[in-house]
């Protein structure tokens, strides 16, 4: 066993993901050599359609993408998880965040999503 599977064995693995079209997150438990789904909740964002004409999410659209990571972390106060990872990709890649909401992403789920590389 690797360090982190040694100490949090017993803890569901959990990973989120930030996408253009809806947020997941995903947790699963290690059974043998692989990992078995346990959890999948889907969140209906829309991100692209948050982002105005500066390509700013406009605030109706943050309240949108808050309240889907809200209702995530509600899941996860009643479901102890090891989170191992956020990643934001397609419309975060062309959207201008500004600082101050980039670190409200990280309050409901205690981890920061870090932006993919890709194209456009």
């Amino acid at each position: 066993m690797n360090e982190y599977s040694a100490k949090n064995s017993l803890l569901p693995v959990t990973t989120v993901s930030l996408g253009s079209n809806g947020f997941h997150l995903i947790s699963a438990v290690q059974e043998g050599n692989s990992l078995k789904t346990t959890v999948h909740l889907h969140e209906n964002v829309q991100v692209e359609s948050c982002l105005d004409e500066n390509l700013m999410i406009s605030p109706v659209g943050r309240d949108r993408i808050l309240g889907a990571l809200g209702r995530f972390a509600n899941h996860l106060q009643g479901n102890p998880s090891a989170i191992v990872g956020a990643i934001a990709t397609g419309s975060f890649r062309r959207a201008i965040i500004e600082s101050a909401f980039f670190a409200r992403l990280n309050e409901p789920v205690a981890i920061a999503p870090t932006i993919a590389l890709g194209f456009p």
